[in-house]
């Protein structure tokens, strides 16, 4: 259909850029609308899966705490569910390194609600859309909004898990409070309980929005499973080496200046991965607008 009939001659002559701007903005937030719709809200077993995932992992945590007679609040629980593992340091004859699986299976089921969607879209109603709105910048545009949207949906259903858990089994409040600290595996070299939440809602929320936007990208330019392999490859690499372009490090507290002198910073993390996002988009923006919609 077309808008030009609310439009009279006169105004679209005082008025050209008004009824422009107009229609990018209508056409990406119907373009987006439907992203949502169909990349998200039809997703919904899955984000029932991460919660359900996220609840045995916070049970799991919470249970030892309480047999010793300590019950813990939503933020205490948050640090312990994303606590992650120390540093590896091979030692001859010393323990085999192991992977916890709180933190490989969350990490790859977070990447996995990005991995497919814009492909699929692309080829099954990549023509049509062309057809209609004359644009691949605004429908790369909405996927990079959706992508943002989905991995914030991903940290949210994360925390609701964590909060039913404590509110059910737990107690109330968010201080973290001097009696849990022995439960830690390494004293916290910061005091700020909220400067500690932000290292694991922020900077793990713009961490999954980077790693998410190159799975994005990978599908467009490689395939869904190459994208896939990689995002493996980073998640399992980081569990071996802390170094500051291992991005998975940053979902791990004991990988932080949370807890280690030498650790990831809040900042520095943050401004690394909205860098590697923004190169992401670009690279993207770039690569769709040359390929072919059937291809």
């Amino acid at each position: 259909g077309t808008d030009s009939g609310d439009w009279s001659d006169e105004r679209k002559k005082r008025f050209p850029y008004e009824r422009k701007a107009g229609g990018v903005m209508g056409k990406l937030i119907h373009c987006l609308r439907y992203d949502l719709r169909e990349g998200t809200v039809k997703m919904w077993p899955l984000y029932v899966l991460e919660a359900v995932f996220v609840a045995i992992i916070a049970v799991n945590e919470l249970i030892p705490m309480k047999m010793q007679g300590f019950l813990p609040n939503v933020s205490e629980l948050s640090v312990k569910v994303f606590e992650g593992f120390e540093k590896y340091e091979y030692v001859e004859g010393g323990k085999v390194f192991q992977i916890p699986m709180k933190y490989l299976l969350f990490t790859l089921l977070a990447g996995i609600f990005t991995v497919y969607y814009p492909r699929r879209e692309w080829r099954l109603r990549g023509n049509m859309y062309l057809s209609r709105y004359r644009s691949k910048n605004l429908w790369w545009l909405s996927k990079c909004l959706w992508c943002a949207i989905q991995s914030f949906c991903v940290y949210l259903v994360a925390y609701a898990a964590i909060f039913a858990v404590a509110a059910c089994m737990g107690t109330g409040g968010f201080a973290i409070r001097e009696e849990f600290l022995p439960f830690l595996k390494a004293p916290l070299l910061i005091s700020d309980d909220v400067l500690i939440m932000c290292y694991i809602w922020i900077l793990g929320y713009v961490t999954l929005l980077a790693l998410s936007q190159f799975l994005v990208l990978c599908q467009m330019c490689l395939s869904p499973v190459a994208g896939y392999v990689v995002y493996i490859a980073v998640i399992t690499a980081s569990a071996y080496y802390v170094k500051w372009f291992m991005m998975g490090n940053n979902f791990m507290l004991l990988r932080t200046a949370v807890f280690r002198q030498d650790g990831i910073e809040l900042i520095f993390g943050i401004v690394f991965c909205g860098i590697l996002w923004g190169i992401e988009v670009l690279a993207g923006n770039i690569i769709i607008r040359k390929k072919d919609v059937l291809g």
